[in-house]
């Protein structure tokens, strides 16, 4: 978007995701190195909210200020619909939650790509 390259989206971008900024996900790792957990086994690193695929394209457009329009592709086959993580286990058993919301971590991402774009 940048650049103002062509956004293809499979589908019709109906798909959700759990989307979680990276920072959070390093310190669920950190949280987990340094404690010790009241339960073991696996724990789901995510933000509990679905973001459907067009809405990050909404959001990533005007940050970007971008006015290209996207593109729906076809259908990826067998590519999942929905997807939302329950983090309760780690936020129990570690004391962890996510602390970057969406918006501020697309934010922070263009940022990074702004500042360390080739010319």
């Amino acid at each position: 978007m940048l650049r103002n390259e062509p956004v293809i989206i499979n589908g019709n971008g109906m798909q959700t995701r759990d989307y979680v900024f990276v920072d959070d996900v390093v310190d669920a790792n950190m949280v987990a190195m340094n404690a010790k957990p009241v339960q073991t086994g696996y724990f789901n690193v995510g933000t509990g909210i679905e973001t459907p695929v067009n809405q990050l394209f909404k959001l990533l457009q005007g940050l970007t200020e971008s006015t290209i329009k996207e593109i729906h592709g076809p259908e990826k086959r067998g590519e999942q619909i929905r997807s939302c993580l329950d983090y309760s286990k780690i936020q129990k058993g570690m004391e962890w939650e996510p602390k970057v919301p969406l918006k501020t971590g697309l934010e922070r991402t263009v940022a990074y790509f702004r500042s360390n774009k080739k010319k």
